[in-house]
């Protein structure tokens, strides 16, 4: 899979009328029996989704890293040693396909044969970082958690944290993954007191562009501001740049009677129930 390679819109796997490649194409499988024929179409018809899912995607994440200035140039690694945060040329990474797909949605869907990168045997990520993605791989074989915080700067560690944590949390969204996601939320919420730093304006949009609006990343990055931060700094941090879902759910957490428990009741509050283990005691 190659991880950081820049989006590009991929031709059409039909072109004629969304169902058939060319005339001569189109008659030999009119031409078919009907059962047949069918089952051709069908086929085609699932393939045609999954490519067009496939580009949604990509889309949705390049439109997202544009609209918060994530639309740099790629680096080199030498140069993200300068700049952990900037994205870097397509590198390839070499999985076990049972490992990834046990533990993303996206990977099982991904690596069947009904979908064209499943047979290349090849999935490309546009503008993932990878940095997560390296966080991932080692998670993936081990089970540990291990993020990569760069930063040269004392005073910028924690915010380093925080983004490199929040990264991986936001990969777990493009894997569809709620382990991961639950793993990468543990560490967060330990580790916030230790970094002693408060979520960037930067941090703070991408959550909001990239989450939907009952993200349980969303409310831990909130209940910790509220928190962590007094009124009267609050008006200095909080500014008109920042997301209008994000200032409204502060505002309504501000105001709210029930307390902040964040580091006193541990993180089970932002923790997603396992699925699989919902359905099976419902039956």
């Amino acid at each position: 899979m190659l991880v950081g390679e820049v989006p590009r819109d991929d031709a059409p796997l039909y072109a004629l009328e969304g169902r058939f490649t060319s005339t001569a194409d189109k008659a030999h499988i009119l031409s078919l029996p009907e059962i047949e024929r069918e089952g051709v179409l069908a086929e085609r018809a699932s393939h045609v989704v999954r490519r067009e899912q496939d580009l949604q995607l990509k889309r949705a994440l390049a439109d997202g890293r544009e609209r918060n200035g994530y639309h740099k140039k790629l680096k080199t690694e030498a140069a993200v040693e300068d700049d952990a945060h900037r994205m870097i040329e397509a590198q390839r990474f070499t999985v076990h396909e049972h490992l990834v797909c046990a533990k993303s949605k996206f990977f099982a869907t991904a690596c069947s044969k009904l979908w064209a990168e499943g047979k290349e045997r090849v999935i490309r990520f546009p503008q993932v970082k990878v940095d997560a993605f390296q966080s991932y791989v080692v998670w993936v074989y081990t089970g540990n958690l291990v993020v990569n915080t760069p930063a040269k700067d004392p005073k910028e560690a924690g915010r380093d944290g925080i983004r490199a944590t929040i990264d991986l949390y936001l990969l777990g969204n493009v894997l569809d993954s709620f382990q991961l996601r639950n793993d990468t939320m543990k560490s967060l919420v330990t580790n916030i007191p230790v970094w002693n730093a408060v979520p960037s304006l930067d941090i703070i949009s991408r959550i909001w562009a990239s989450t939907p609006p009952r993200s349980l990343l969303r409310q831990v990055i909130v209940d910790t501001i509220v928190m962590r931060v007094n009124r009267g700094r609050l008006d200095h941090l909080v500014t008109s740049n920042h997301p209008k879902d994000f200032l409204h759910s502060l505002a309504l957490r501000q105001t709210s009677t029930v307390p902040v428990e964040t580091f006193v009741t541990g993180v089970s509050k932002y923790l997603e129930p396992d699925a699989s283990n919902t359905a099976e005691k419902s039956k």
